[in-house]
């Protein structure tokens, strides 16, 4: 389970409301083409299809999450914004791809160690790659957010 989490301070943004933040993450989560968002009263819960490839917009922040949510505490002081994540989707587009690219090989030359090493090294490089990718760039982009969200509060006020 992939977590993060983020805040916002009351007092740098008096206009700023938990429903407020909650259409903001939606609004991110649908320009993100993530294809189920439901909105509950303190969190959204959202679903990427399991083996989908296409369809989704590139860069999508998202694409690596099987599902999630992203809870939104109000304390006296500040909103806290935590996003919880199950990254087995990785698993799951990395063993897709390694089975198609020893599928083609096996079918090209034959069932041979190359076929099986070649399809063993594709797995690894996706799921490394994009698990990698997910845990040290999403918190960047995670805060990216929250400081374009300000950005949009202060600029309604």
């Amino acid at each position: 389970m992939f977590r993060t989490s983020t805040t916002f301070i009351k007092a740098q943004n008096p206009a700023a409301s938990k429903a407020m933040l909650l259409d903001f993450y939606q609004q991110e989560l649908e320009y993100q083409r993530v294809p189920n968002i439901t909105v509950g009263e303190d969190a959204i819960y959202f679903r990427n299809r399991p083996l989908a490839f296409g369809g989704g917009r590139f860069g999508n922040q998202y694409f690596c999450f099987t599902s999630g949510k992203i809870l939104i505490q109000d304390t006296d002081s500040e909103y806290q914004v935590f996003l919880e994540g199950d990254l087995s989707r990785i698993m799951g587009l990395g063993g897709a791809l390694a089975g198609i690219c020893g599928l083609a090989i096996v079918i090209t030359v034959g069932f041979n160690a190359i076929a099986v090493a070649l399809a063993l090294i594709i797995f690894l490089l996706v799921s490394v790659v994009n698990y990698l990718y997910t845990l040290f760039f999403f918190p960047v982009y995670f805060t990216d957010l929250r400081n374009e969200m300000e950005e949009s509060i202060q600029n309604i006020s």
